[in-house]
């Protein structure tokens, strides 16, 4: 599996949400991120959501005019270690040569950001996920989960249920790993028929 680039900062993403933000945080602003991750977690899940993993995690963040904290995200590489999700699973169907594999987690976005005029900014996060992706060289996103809702969430962002690696946990129960491929996503933009593909690839929202 190649390196992935990552000198380079994407800095401001694509203009998807008007005075909405997206950057990578700094180490102050990821401080912030994962207070908020900590409380969105903790209410929702019964669990703050932070971990090891977090130091040496790539964060993603949407950033209201205001400076407020609209949703975070993580990117986790292979670089300096293996990815998280590797404790629990082999990627070795994923991570193929010529391929980078990343590891999408610790997602949150405000409540009140998730319906009515703000549901699309899960959607944006991914489009900016994406945007990230392929400026640093990542073919491809997995990550697991075992929330049913979030289940749907990612599939409508067109990640796929990869079936053969889903495993059990003893306190999470049954865990699905999703997987996105790049290429595939590009594709799938190309061909025009799937308007959520054309979202993420290109940030053209017509028909979603």
């Amino acid at each position: 599996m190649r390196a992935c680039d990552l000198g380079a900062r994407v800095g401001k993403g694509s203009e998807l949400f008007e005075n909405v933000t997206f950057v990578e945080a700094d180490l102050a602003l990821r401080e912030r991120v994962l207070h908020s991750r900590r409380s969105i977690y903790g209410h929702e899940f019964g669990f703050h959501g932070v971990d090891r993993f977090d130091e040496s995690a790539h964060h993603l963040v949407a950033l209201d005019e205001t400076g407020q904290i609209l949703a975070g995200m993580r990117i986790l590489t292979t670089d300096p270690a293996p990815l998280e999700i590797e404790q629990f699973v082999e990627l070795s169907s994923i991570k193929l040569p010529g391929r980078c594999v990343a590891q999408i987690g610790g997602f949150w976005v405000l409540p009140e950001h998730r319906r009515g005029r703000g549901a699309m900014l899960p959607l944006a996060m991914m489009r900016y996920a994406v945007e990230f992706g392929t400026s640093h060289g990542i073919t491809d996103y997995v990550l697991r989960t075992h929330v049913q809702r979030l289940q749907r969430l990612y599939e409508r962002a067109s990640f796929r249920i990869r079936d053969d690696l889903a495993f059990d946990h003893p306190d999470w129960g049954t865990v699905f790993v999703m997987h996105l491929d790049f290429s595939k996503l590009k594709q799938r933009s190309i061909d025009g028929r799937d308007p959520v593909a054309r979202f993420l690839w290109t940030g053209t929202r017509a028909g979603i």
